[in-house]
């Protein structure tokens, strides 16, 4: 526990400053409430007494430990200090849990919108497959009629070069005849 805290809050109470004046003044400055109420705890035990916690009535109340009927004012005093430290505790934890779950919901978020884009990404290679897939299956369709077609006409040839070349052979042999006897 810091000594100059206690010293501040020591000062404060001598000032007249309510506790939870104290708590407000001293969270403001940034100090954690477990500090602040350990703080008020060790001035109260150093002064010997709880310091004034309220003004009723336009008048404001000390308290004597050494009186036995005030012990209950005390009890209460000291009680209402730790609900309120502690409600003040609860409030700061309570925000940090929201910004973690601020932060997890955003991080979902997050995830979320990323999948929606891998996943439309993924569709989007699933139809330009598809799109070439059929593309490919045209063009090798294309290739087969264009084979068959070049496979008939090679026949068709083939069998015209049957049919001629006989006659053609026979027509140069015959050629041959004739230029030999020019020749002579």
């Amino acid at each position: 526990m810091e000594e100059n805290l206690i010293q501040l809050v020591l000062e404060m109470k001598s000032n007249n400053y309510t506790n939870d004046q104290i708590i407000q003044h001293l969270q403001l400055q940034g100090y954690e409430s477990q500090q602040i109420y350990d703080s008020i705890t060790a001035a109260e035990l150093r002064s010997g007494r709880p310091v004034q916690e309220e003004q009723h009535m336009g008048k404001q109340e000390s308290y004597d430990i050494s009186q036995p009927p005030q012990e209950n004012l005390q009890m209460s005093s000291v009680r209402d200090e730790i609900e309120a430290v502690a409600e003040s505790i609860i409030d700061e934890k309570w925000a940090e849990f929201e910004d973690s779950v601020k932060k997890i919901l955003d991080w979902k978020a997050e995830v979320a919108t990323r999948i929606e884009g891998f996943t439309k990404e993924v569709e989007d290679l699933k139809h330009n497959m598809m799109n070439l897939q059929k593309g490919l299956f045209g063009k090798i369709n294309e290739y087969d009629k264009s084979i068959v077609n070049v496979g008939t006409e090679i026949k068709a040839l083939e069998k015209v070069f049957k049919d001629i070349l006989p006659t053609l052979t026979d027509n140069v042999q015959e050629l041959s005849r004739i230029t030999t006897k020019l020749k002579k």
